[in-house]
């Protein structure tokens, strides 16, 4: 994303603080300034900063903004324990910068000598209110999260891509799973296979909705229906690791070879396996997950069908 400034008599200034991100952001700041004509100039976050500054580096950066500048910040993704510069500053200086603001954040590719990142770059404060701030913070600390797993494949958004599997899997983790607790021939055939097909479909559920969540924030003005479906993809989670623990939890309590294995080292297993209310409540428990799992994917599938239809439309 690249914006035009309305004033180009403006610097782009920079705050760094040694991390990579803040090289990353002040690599896309020259680009810029290179683009629009506008000076660069890079303030130090950090031990090297005046003692008036040092407890509250915000205000450092911020004293030295006027209100036709750009402020260019760098985000780790890795939230505000891991990067402080990304907490407490990045925060602070959105919530009360009176200058535009742009966050850069993983995303597209950028090569560093010792690494290659992502970059995204995110306009923020566009109408300088303390509403705007807090929704902008919202959906950056919600990228935050966007690091795990790939957001293309081939130059191609991965979150189409990876949708086929989720659609796929999540009904047949679903219906192995009743029938494996419902079905004992069923569960005896099956054996480890539907434990294995829940694990899987667990581990591609969190990747599906990362890369579309990515997909999402590319949009500059997503649609009702388009946050609808992102909420519902969040939710599907909860359901597929409840598919995964029923029926990885059904398989160990009536394996015999599991059983008998873990009864060595654990004296409850076995007795537990035996247990008629421990049973039902692994039945009711997988039924309960394996229809709700049902019941969200085709939900999903509908809004996303609708956000494409409608939004776009």
């Amino acid at each position: 994303m690249s914006w035009t400034p309305a004033a180009p008599e403006g610097r782009i200034v920079v705050g760094v603080n040694g991390s990579i991100w803040s090289y990353a952001a002040l690599h896309w700041a020259v680009e810029e300034g290179a683009t629009t004509g506008r000076c660069v100039e890079t303030v130090t976050v950090g031990h090297t900063d005046p003692p008036s500054a040092a407890l509250r580096p915000a205000e450092g950066l911020l004293e030295t903004l006027n209100n036709n500048d750009l402020l260019v910040l760098g985000n780790s993704g890795r939230g505000r324990i891991h990067d402080a510069f990304r907490g407490p500053v990045a925060t602070e200086c959105v919530l009360r910068a009176r200058c535009p603001v742009t966050v850069v954040t993983p995303s597209a590719r950028l090569h560093f000598r010792s690494k290659t990142v992502d970059l995204l770059v995110v306009l923020v404060l566009t109408d300088f209110s303390q509403l705007g701030a807090l929704r902008w913070l919202d959906r950056l600390d919600r990228i935050d999260w966007r690091t795990m797993g790939p957001t293309t494949i081939s130059g191609i958004p991965a979150h189409p891509l990876l949708v086929h599997f989720v659609v796929v899997l999540v009904p047949i983790a679903a219906i192995l799973t009743l029938c494996s607790v419902l079905w004992p021939a069923a569960h005896r055939r099956l054996g480890i296979i539907t434990p294995v097909i829940a694990l899987v479909t667990l581990a591609l559920v969190p990747i599906t909705t990362n890369a579309g969540e990515w997909l999402e924030h590319r949009e500059s003005q997503p649609g009702p229906l388009l946050r609808k479906h992102a909420e519902l993809g969040d939710q599907l989670l909860v359901w597929a690791i409840g598919v995964f623990l029923a029926s990885a939890i059904w398989w160990t309590m009536h394996d015999a070879r599991t059983v008998g294995w873990l009864s060595r080292r654990l004296g409850f297993v076995e007795s537990l396996a035996a247990n008629k209310i421990a049973n039902v409540v692994i039945i009711v428990a997988g039924t309960v997950f394996a229809i709700g799992s049902l019941i969200m994917i085709y939900r999903i599938g509908d809004s996303g069908a609708q956000s494409v239809w409608h939004d776009r439309g």
